[in-house]
């Protein structure tokens, strides 16, 4: 704690010591715990009196009929006196001169006063107190830093490529911004294109079920014994499995072709991985196809 701390503190105690004396006579107010030190500016108002008491001292020992002239008292209020928590200063218009007190910390990180203002009106008087380097300056290794950069404030002194050139900076930016711009759109646009061309070649395996008609096991077979004296070499219907509805397939036409759908009672889901296989098993006589059954989420494979 600063010595004027400490001066401040025990005055404060002080203060209500005195209050218990007479004439105040303080006794059961001051034993409160909350009253058992003055109050924040009870040492400024202690300077206040012994100021007013010093100035009217001067003014009677001057002229005894000056005493009630209060511009007289005024004027001889300027004056240094010490107070509570140091010398106190009052100029010739009556108003405390305040000094300031500019510290550092030092290498071992203690408070080191280095200089001290005196305002007085308008006037400043700076009283150095350290001058040292090495201790004004130990966190900056010991060395007074310099009052203008090296390259200035705004860099001006230095070789600054961007400043010099900045009508050449400027074009070159927006034109390497436009490049990474087009990049990014042609690589957007091929991506997209990629993935439409892959829906078109999987809508060759994947059967939409709206496209498959359902018929009965006997129009079926009529139209497997129609198509097979035809000779087409599109379908071998000997590969063809006994026609019959079960819960595991069912029968449908598809482009004019009979198909089987195998039944599946969960959802089965194709991974990514596998829909380059299903592209490429395709042959004369046998095709695989799947389809999602979209009115019950049932999925079903299709062989023709």
């Amino acid at each position: 704690m600063r010595s004027q701390d400490k001066n401040i503190a025990a005055f404060k105690k002080k203060v209500v010591e005195k209050m218990r004396l007479p004439p105040f006579n303080c006794i059961q107010e001051c034993a409160n715990p909350d009253y058992q030190q003055g109050s924040q500016y009870s040492y400024q108002l202690y300077n206040i009196i012994v100021l007013y008491a010093k100035a009217l001292n001067r003014t009677i020992s001057e002229d005894p009929s000056q005493l009630r002239n209060g511009s007289k008292v005024i004027k001889n209020t300027c004056m240094t006196f010490s107070g509570i928590a140091g010398a106190v200063t009052v100029n010739s218009r009556g108003q405390l001169v305040p000094t300031l007190i500019v510290s550092i910390t030092d290498s071992a990180g203690k408070p080191e006063k280095i200089l001290t203002v005196d305002i007085d009106n308008y006037k400043a008087n700076i009283t150095e107190l350290l001058t040292d380097p090495k201790v004004l300056w130990a966190h900056y290794g010991g060395k007074k830093p310099l009052a203008v950069p090296m390259c200035g404030f705004e860099g001006e002194k230095c070789n600054n490529f961007f400043a010099k050139n900045l009508a050449a900076v400027i074009p070159v930016a927006v034109v390497v911004i436009l490049v990474i711009f087009l990049l990014v759109a042609l690589g957007f646009h091929f991506w997209r294109q990629k993935i439409i061309q892959e829906k078109k070649i999987n809508m060759k395996w994947l059967v939409p079920f709206s496209a498959l008609q359902e018929v009965n096991s006997k129009k079926m077979e009529a139209s497997l014994s129609s198509l097979q004296s035809k000779q087409t070499n599109r379908t071998d219907f000997s590969l063809m499995p006994s026609i019959s509805r079960s819960d595991k397939f069912d029968l449908y036409m598809y482009e004019s072709d009979p198909v089987v759908a195998e039944k599946h009672t969960t959802i089965s889901l194709i991974e990514k991985s596998k829909y380059t296989h299903l592209r490429k098993v395709s042959s004369s006589n046998y095709s695989s196809q799947a389809l999602e059954d979209s009115r019950d989420s049932r999925t079903m494979f299709v062989q023709k």
